[in-house]
């Protein structure tokens, strides 16, 4: 029987309904849309290039090494676009793999939990995560932060069964440590290692069983981690300097690592959104039991992760990942606790948010397929200029399908501690499903280059074969590859009769070509007002 607080009983909710949520969140976009600007398209460009005959140990978006990660995800990748791509699109199939990265992370923080905490606090954990709005986006990009995410929950897990198996736990650490290495390069090994080392201040750590576990793992960890790099540097010297120069940079400490570590604080207030209120009543409630050893390892592994993060300097949203984690630890053992009036209040508050914004997403739908509400139709045709709404049954039908059960959910819900939980994950699922159908080609219209990469090669002159670029970031010359098979080559040593400049509101004057060529095209994604293409062609 499981004990009840407040009226509220502690059973976790049904286990096919919690695996339901998992898959949508997985699975809903995902798939069914082109990669899109930014990481997805660049880390998509490193595959494709692979998949095309590229150099296996060298990252690269045509023809320039891009050294920010080890290969180790875009291998995993190459597989399933090998495996999948005959039934899938080749960006798609390649997608997956973060689908799956992402449910190891899941099942990570889900066996980390149960070891730390209870049951119900192990569900509550994958609730949590699933609905932690800064992750949401990122999940679902091809993005190898997601493969070192979950090798950091996988280290979490070795670290919280060595007090019972040490051995079992120090091969689960070694390898976490190794292949975050492999994912990540330096940096998750850094977090891992120092929440491994830095727990042994809290007395309840220092033990003969966590020592064993480290003095297991570190051996097995550092020869993993430096496969990749001795492989780089028998074939690559010069690449494996310089990667190995930019990973002793990003780790070297200097005065602005405080102003790093205050801005991943300051956005911690939604991007780890329900997690971190939630935190922050558990730790007010254990204030005086933090030197417990379930509560302990999170305090650790968040601020080492701060501390790593902070030095490597680089405040944006996708590096602050790394945070959650420990975060939703934490918080799992509070929403699996949470008094009555709290839980009401979050339950409440996560209906009502919810059941306005789908209405939103559907209201929106509706605007860009029929014209009504005139006024939400302009805005959409004023963000995204040239785009047409077309009816697919399909995505529609699924979209009511996900409204129906969240009505569902909403007349059935059993009054149990974690239904504000539950109702959370189950609501942010159901309005990322919607936006991923409804919304989804509007939104692929003006985050993906294919429209662009077709208008210059129809511009192209006959017979062009070399082209050269100036300003263009990785994922511009992945999708250029990728759409239409156009190869351009950076700056100086071909030579070519063809230049393609990327050029901003910014830097307009600083990339033109100077004299000798003639413009004979420009163009841009119909709502990106920032940037802008142009094709010079060199004059006799």
């Amino acid at each position: 029987m499981h004990p009840t607080v407040a009226n509220y009983s502690l059973a976790p909710p049904s286990r096919h309904l919690v695996l339901a949520l998992c898959a949508a969140y997985l699975l809903f976009g995902t798939i069914g849309h082109d990669p899109w600007k930014a990481e997805d398209a660049t880390q998509f460009g490193i595959v494709l290039e692979f998949l095309r005959g590229g150099n296996w140990l060298v990252p690269r978006v045509v023809d320039v090494p891009l050294l920010d990660n080890p290969p180790l995800y875009h291998w995993v990748a190459s597989a399933f676009a090998q495996a999948l791509g005959w039934a899938l699109p080749l960006h798609d199939a390649i997608r997956l793999t973060s689908a799956l990265f992402c449910a190891l992370f899941l099942f990570f923080l889900h066996r980390t939990a149960l070891l730390l905490h209870s049951p119900a606090a192990a569900v509550a954990a994958v609730l949590l995560a699933l609905g932690t709005l800064g992750i949401l986006p990122l999940m679902h990009e091809t993005q190898p932060a997601i493969a070192w995410l979950a090798a950091l929950a996988a280290a979490y897990w070795g670290l919280a069964l060595s007090p019972a198996r040490p051995l079992q736990a120090g091969v689960i650490l070694g390898l976490a440590l190794g292949f975050g290495a492999l994912f990540g390069g330096l940096t998750p090994l850094a977090m891992g290692a120092a929440t491994a080392l830095g727990i042994t201040a809290w007395p309840g750590w220092r033990s003969a069983k966590h020592l064993l576990a480290l003095l297991v793992a570190f051996p097995i960890a550092l020869p993993l981690a430096a496969a990749w790099p001795l492989a780089l540097g028998m074939k690559h010297p010069d690449l494996l300097a310089a990667w190995w120069a930019q990973e002793l940079t990003d780790l070297t400490p200097n005065l602005g690592d405080l102003n790093s570590a205050a801005q991943f604080l300051s956005m911690l207030g939604w991007y780890a959104w329900p997690a971190f209120p939630i935190l922050a009543w558990t730790l007010w409630r254990h204030r005086r039991e933090l030197a417990r050893r379930e509560i302990a390892l999170p305090i650790t592994a968040f601020c080492a992760t701060l501390v790593v993060l902070a030095v490597a300097g680089n405040a944006r949203t996708q590096f602050a990942l790394p945070l959650i984690p420990p975060l939703v630890l934490l918080a799992s053992l509070g929403a699996a606790n949470m008094r009555r009036g709290a839980a009401n209040l979050f339950d409440w508050f996560g209906v009502m948010t919810v059941t306005l914004f789908a209405g939103f997403i559907w209201l929106g739908w509706l605007a860009m397929l029929t014209g009504v509400p005139a006024r939400l139709a302009r805005q959409a045709t004023r963000l995204e200029p040239g785009f047409v709404m077309q009816f697919h049954p399909l995505p529609v039908a699924l979209a009511a399908l996900l409204t129906f059960a969240w009505i569902a959910l909403l007349a059935r819900s059993p009054k149990a501690g974690l239904r504000g939980s539950l109702r959370w994950a189950a609501g942010m699922v159901l309005l990322w499903g919607l936006i991923t159908t409804l919304w989804l080609p509007w939104i692929d219209y003006g985050k993906s280059y294919r429209g662009l990469a077709l208008s210059l090669a129809r511009a192209l002159p006959q017979n062009a074969q070399c082209i050269e670029e100036i300003g263009l970031a990785p994922y511009h010359r992945a999708s250029l590859y990728y759409f239409e098979g156009l190869r351009v080559h950076p700056p100086g040593g071909k030579n070519c009769p063809l230049l393609l400049t990327w050029e901003s509101s910014r830097n307009h004057e600083g990339l033109a070509p100077g004299p000798g060529w003639q413009k004979i095209w420009d163009g841009h994604r119909p709502g990106d007002r920032n940037e802008r293409f142009r094709l010079y062609q060199r004059q006799p």
